[in-house]
């Protein structure tokens, strides 16, 4: 069996995260780096991918906010990373996509964030996924949310 072409296992869609976007996943609910992402990913970064493939892992394992389209088939994973008064948001997209079919990782992408809008108080990017945060990061706590509003589980 050639495994080289075999996508690697990068987490699984927690049940708290089924339960605080109310949406119940049928079949696998692993999350897969195709083995072409992984080599881009290795060459765009070749002396920190497997930190970065970790990072990536550590973000759908333990999320601050998940958005969830049903219509494109995609869910967002985003964390939030601070330090002083300078934020970052760590966002990765999955999609369920090939044959068979399956979440895939698509990106991440970072973005910087200001206090305010940790408040919630502009507009941005990230304004449709929710619309505040509260409080910082609490160790077990999800905050999601779908087009019936925001949820904390």
């Amino acid at each position: 069996m050639n495994t080289k072409n075999e996508p690697i296992r990068i987490g699984r869609i927690s049940r708290a995260v089924e339960r605080g976007l109310r949406i119940s996943l049928t079949g696998d609910v692993t999350v897969y780096l195709p083995s072409n992402e992984a080599d881009t990913l290795a060459k765009a970064h070749p002396n920190t991918y497997l930190r970065l493939i970790e990072g990536i892992t550590e973000i759908i394992r333990s999320p601050d906010f998940v958005h969830f389209d049903a219509e494109q088939r995609k869910m967002n994973f985003i964390r939030f990373y601070g330090k002083g008064m300078h934020f970052i948001a760590m966002t990765v997209r999955i999609k369920h996509r090939g044959r068979p079919s399956r979440w895939q990782y698509e990106a991440i992408t970072k973005a910087d964030v200001t206090p305010s809008f940790l408040e919630g108080s502009n507009g941005t990017c990230f304004r449709p996924i929710y619309k505040r945060v509260a409080e910082p990061r609490e160790r077990g706590k999800i905050s999601a949310c779908g087009k019936s509003g925001c949820l904390e589980s």
